[in-house]
């Protein structure tokens, strides 16, 4: 991944080659990296780490008046793709104007030093996360990696706190920087999506404004005018990020599974691009996933490249994911960083993936059940039992002393950040929530894993894009119901290739997927009954079989069986409750395969994090 950090330490004194050392904390070991070190002065510098030749990057150096902009990612207005120095210029007026309007996946940072103000702008979604920290005694850090921020409190002594509320919050509902965008350190924060943060290193005074905040309003209603936008908008996405890529970017690696967001994704790149995309598929060898993908590459006479796994492999990838997460992605996704070892023995430069389309276009995230929702209340329930890792009896088992004097203050924030979803119905509001929390602080942290091998375009996730579908009446959306009849207007022959959720082809209506879940629960009998010797596996890593595995076990006997552990040390968790859970768990008595990987996951992120801690 692209690095780019900083510091404006108005009253402390720098060190040498500290911005260095702070670049190498979040350099990846499986590539070559270019370092650029922009400003290096005694109380302020800026840098930038990259993977050579591997990296969407635009900056501006006025080494005369010290002053640059950096624009990781790329942003396109009006079909054109702006640059630092088309921004270098910009008073606050005129860049709120110009991102009123902007496109692309990115975050700009512009310092100015005649008036002594450092600008961080991200794009709708927050992209490309930018973590920062103002620092007692007046000035500001600030680094697209959370292990940068540490290394420079490390190094000038500033005390490293955990943030009790954070890890509650982790533990509860499995996400970080959803309320109120902090993070599990305290005083480091996640700059908010759609927003403009100001630092004055004169007056010591942050500011924060948003400029775009995403609306669900239910405007269309009629199929083929909602096909007919979805096409228009995902196209011109496309063509624009493909557009703001360097000449020799063109060859893109595509990730290809058996659902249908890849698919149409790799639709319009074939069409695009013919064969100067390459397709990549990964999973077990048993995985459904890639006799269904290797049917769509043969489709559209595409490079195939087909990478497989073991379960008991992965335990190998987890400290990778840990780190170049900065703990925000969960073990049981270890398959992103798996993903990333294929993009770079693959030579792949850039990459993408049909990202969210799932959400976004296909309803998977609408239920029956909220037609029947009255009020914000009901709402608010309904909520909080899909997104809780733990029901409130578990919850209450298993937190020690530390964090059980947080539990209404994190209640309370999170029946706030219920409240905030924007939309006009409750399906509406549903999928506001869900994109704001689950794609923008997990879907979007496997990609940033695999950014550390090659940097990504993300077109379907694109604001013109979003415009739309926001637009589209959530009924169309629900169980895919126009999702179905886009790809069959793209493309009859792969909407003929079977699904992979629902093993049938998704040219067929909804009521006849039921043959589908059928069939898998055949498939789920004879796996059963020949001890996985004859059947496919429903899933890329199946996360429940994977922990009772050699080498995951051997983790878990080091992380949550071990009495010393940090998560025990500290008081925030019981030993005996998340003992017997992993024992249940080991011997099958009950699945208890997510839970214990949030658990895990907070495990390793905090060893990670005391790594910085000065004994």
């Amino acid at each position: 991944m692209t690095v780019i950090a900083g510091y404006l330490n108005y009253a402390g004194e720098g060190k040498a080659d500290l911005m260095e050392r702070m670049l190498d904390e979040c350099t990846s070991p499986y590539v070559e990296n270019t370092i650029v070190k922009m400003i290096s002065a005694h109380n302020k510098a800026f840098g930038i780490a990259m993977p050579k030749n591997r990296a969407i990057l635009n900056y501006l150096l006025d080494d005369e008046n010290e002053s640059i902009v950096i624009i990781y990612g790329y942003i396109v207005k009006d079909g054109k793709t702006i640059t630092a120095t088309d921004i270098y210029g910009m008073n606050y007026d005129e860049l709120l104007n110009l991102f009123k309007n902007a496109d692309g996946s990115f975050v700009v940072v512009k310092y100015d030093n005649k008036d002594n103000k450092l600008i961080i702008i991200t794009d709708w979604l927050s992209t490309r996360p930018l973590y920062y920290s103002v620092i007692d005694g007046g000035g500001i850090v600030f680094s697209s990696c959370l292990w940068s921020i540490l290394r420079f409190f490390k190094e000038n002594m500033i005390p490293i706190r955990l943030n009790d509320k954070a890890i509650l919050g982790f533990i509860w509902i499995g996400r970080i920087g959803v309320i109120d965008d902090i993070t599990i350190v305290e005083n480091v924060r996640v700059v908010p999506p759609g927003s403009i943060l100001v630092y004055d290193l004169e007056t010591r005074k942050l500011s924060l404004q948003k400029y775009y905040e995403l609306r669900y309003e239910s405007m269309i209603t009629k199929e083929k005018e909602a096909i007919e936008i979805v096409h228009n908008a995902l196209l011109s996405s496309i063509q624009e990020a493909l557009k703001a890529l360097p000449e020799d970017y063109r060859s893109i690696c595509v990730f290809l599974s058996g659902g249908l967001d890849s698919r149409v994704l790799v639709y319009y790149l074939s069409c695009l691009l013919g064969k100067r995309i390459r397709a990549i598929t990964f999973g077990t060898k048993k995985s459904d996933e890639i006799p269904i993908a290797k049917k769509v590459a043969k489709e559209l006479e595409i490079p195939h490249i087909v990478k497989t796994y073991d379960l008991n492999q992965l335990a190998d990838y987890v400290h990778d994911l840990i780190r170049y997460s900065d703990g925000f992605d969960v073990v049981s996704a270890t398959h992103v960083a798996y993903a990333m070892k294929i993009l770079i023995e693959s030579g792949c430069h850039v990459f993408t993936d049909g990202f969210a389309l799932d959400l976004t276009l296909g309803g998977s995230y609408l239920d029956n059940r909220l037609r029947k929702i009255t009020d914000e209340s009901k709402f608010s329930s309904y909520i909080f039992r899909k997104i809780s890792v733990f029901n409130h009896k578990e919850l209450i088992s298993i937190i020690g002393p530390r964090l059980r004097p947080q539990l209404l203050e994190v209640l309370k924030g999170l029946k706030s950040l219920i409240g905030q979803s924007i939309g006009d119905s409750y399906l509406n509001k549903n999928d506001y929530f869900f994109l704001y929390t689950r794609v923008r602080r997990f879907t979007v942290y496997g990609s940033i894993v695999e950014r550390y091998s090659s940097d990504e375009i993300l077109p379907t996730i694109s604001r013109k894009f979003a415009d739309v579908f926001t637009k589209i009446d959530p009924n169309l959306r629900m169980n895919h119901k126009i999702y179905r009849k886009f790809l069959l207007s793209l493309n009859k022959r792969l909407a003929l290739i079977p699904y992979k959720s629902t093993w049938v082809p998704p040219l067929l209506p909804p009521m006849l997927w039921k043959t589908g879940f059928v069939i898998q629960r055949m498939n789920d009998l004879v796996k059963k009954l020949t001890n996985d010797r004859i059947g496919l596996e429903k899933t890329y890593f199946d996360f429940n079989e994977a922990l009772r595995q050699k080498n995951w076990r051997k983790l878990l006997y080091g992380t949550l069986l071990d009495r010393k552990s940090l998560i025990y040390k500290l008081g925030y968790l019981e030993y005996d409750p998340v003992k017997n859970m992993v024992i249940e768990h080991l011997y099958r008595k009950q699945n208890n395969g997510e839970k214990i990987a949030y658990l895990l996951t907070l495990e390793l992120t905090l060893r990670e994090i005391f790594k910085y801690v000065k004994n």
